[in-house]
C-alpha cells in the first residue's frame, strides 16, 4: 500500500466521522449511547473497507454488504454475524499486508495438534477434550464436518518442498474425522495442484515425493471417500440437506433483493424443518448467504471469482488451491461460521493478495 494512499485515507477519516455525527439513528429515549456506538461502528467499518479495498475490492464490497445487511432486521443475531465479518476483514488486511509463508507451517502444526486429540479419542485415552459425537474422532473441533474441514483447509500447506512428509498427518486427520466433505474438497484441491503446479516441478526428488503423496491420497482417500459418502446414514443426510436448501430458496424468493438480514437463517427456521430437526445452518454457505444478504451476494461472489481467474497466471498457486478446497467444502458445510476454519480460510484469502508469498 502506497504512503500517498494512506495519507489520503487518514485525511478522509475525520471527515467521515464528522459526517456520521450529524446522522440521527432511531433509538429509544435514553438510549443515545447505542446510537453513538452504531454510528461510530459504521464509520470505522467504512475506514476498514477502504484499507481492504487496496488489496481486494470484492472483499471490501462484501464487508460493506454485511454492514448494510445487518440493518435489514437489526438485532442480536445480525449484530454478532456482522461483527464476525468485520473481524475477519481486519484479519484479511493484516495477513495481506504482513503475512509470510511461515503461517503455512502453523497450519500444519494446528492439524497435528488436532490429530493428537483425534488419536486419543480413537484409542480411548482420557484427555480434557472428549468427543461430543459418539463413534466420531473429531479432536478439538465440535463435529465431524469441522474436523474434516480443518484438515482439508490446511492441506495445501503441505504441497511444498520439504513439507510433503507431513502429508500423512493431513490424510490421517481426514480419515479419522469420518466425513466425506473434507476428503472430497481436498481431492479437488489435489486435482488443481496436479493440473497447474505439478507440470512445473522439474526436480526428480520432488517429483518422486509428490508421486508418492498422490498415490497415497488417491488410494486411501478414495476408499475412505466412497465408504463415508455412500453409507446409508450419509445418504439420508444428503437428501435432508437438499430439502433444506429447497425450503430456504423458496422462502428467499419472497425477499430476493435484500434477503432476511445477515445472521437470520436460524431465526427464520426456529421451528423444526425436516424430520423434527432444527437447521440452525443451511449446510451450504452459498445458499445461506444468498438467503440472508440478498441478490448482491452472488454479484460480489462472481466478481471475486472472476478477479482470481483473470490473475490466475500471476497469483501464488497454493492460495488458489486452498480457495478451491474452501469453495467445494462450503457447498456441504458451514465452515465459515466456525472460528478455526473461518480464520484459516480468511488467512488463505489474505495470502493470495500478499506480495511476500510466491
Amino acid at each position: 500500500m502506497s504512503n500517498s494512499y494512506i495519507h489520503r485515507l487518514c485525511k478522509a477519516i475525520p471527515a467521515l466521522l464528522l459526517f456520521m455525527c450529524v446522522i440521527r439513528f432511531p433509538v429509544k429515549m435514553g438510549e443515545m449511547r447505542l446510537s453513538m456506538e452504531v454510528l461510530s461502528e459504521i464509520a470505522v467499518v467504512c475506514c476498514i473497507a477502504c484499507l481492504v479495498y487496496d488489496y481486494n475490492r470484492w472483499i471490501s464490497a462484501f464487508l460493506l454488504l454485511a454492514l448494510g445487511s445487518s440493518f435489514v432486521i437489526y438485532g442480536p443475531s445480525s449484530y454478532l454475524a456482522f461483527r464476525a465479518v468485520m473481524y475477519g476483514s481486519i484479519w484479511f488486511y493484516v495477513v495481506a499486508r504482513f503475512g509470510t509463508e511461515k503461517i503455512l507451517d502453523i497450519m500444519i502444526l494446528i492439524v497435528g495438534i488436532n490429530l493428537l486429540f483425534q488419536f486419543c479419542q480413537y484409542a480411548d485415552i482420557p484427555t480434557f477434550m472428549k468427543s461430543t459425537v459418539s463413534h466420531y474422532y473429531i479432536g478439538l473441533m465440535g463435529n465431524p464436518n469441522e474436523a474434516s474441514a480443518l484438515a482439508a483447509f490446511c492441506f495445501p500447506a503441505v504441497l511444498r518442498r520439504k513439507r510433503w512428509f507431513f502429508f500423512p498427518i493431513i490424510l490421517a486427520s481426514l480419515i479419522l474425522a469420518k466425513c466425506a466433505g473434507g476428503i472430497l474438497a481436498a481431492s479437488c484441491g489435489m486435482g488443481v495442484f496436479w493440473l497447474y503446479v505439478r507440470p512445473g516441478i522439474k526436480d526428480r526428488v520432488s517429483i518422486y515425493h509428490f508421486h508418492f503423496a498422490e498415490t497415497l491420497f488417491i488410494v486411501i482417500g478414495g476408499v475412505s471417500l466412497c465408504l463415508y459418502m455412500f453409507s446409508g446414514n450419509n445418504m439420508d443426510t444428503y437428501m435432508q440437506r437438499l430439502e433444506a436448501w429447497k425450503i430456504g430458496l423458496s422462502v428467499y424468493l419472497k425477499r430476493w433483493v435484500l434477503g432476511y438480514g445477515i445472521g437470520h437463517w436460524k431465526l427464520m427456521f426456529l421451528k423444526p424443518m425436516i424430520n423434527g430437526l432444527r437447521w440452525h445452518f443451511a449446510h451450504n454457505e452459498f445458499v445461506q448467504m444468498l438467503f440472508e444478504m440478498g441478490i448482491a451476494f452472488p454479484i460480489i461472489l462472481i466478481g471475486y471469482v472472476s478477479s482470481i481467474l483473470r490473475r490466475l497466471k500471476t497469483l501464488p498457486m497454493l492460495p488458489v488451491i486452498a480457495v478451491t478446497v474452501i469453495a467445494i467444502n462450503a457447498f456441504f458445510n458451514f465452515s465459515m461460521h466456525i472460528a478455526p476454519t473461518a480464520y484459516i480460510a480468511v488467512t488463505w484469502f489474505g495470502l493470495m493478495e500478499c506480495q511476500e508469498v510466491s
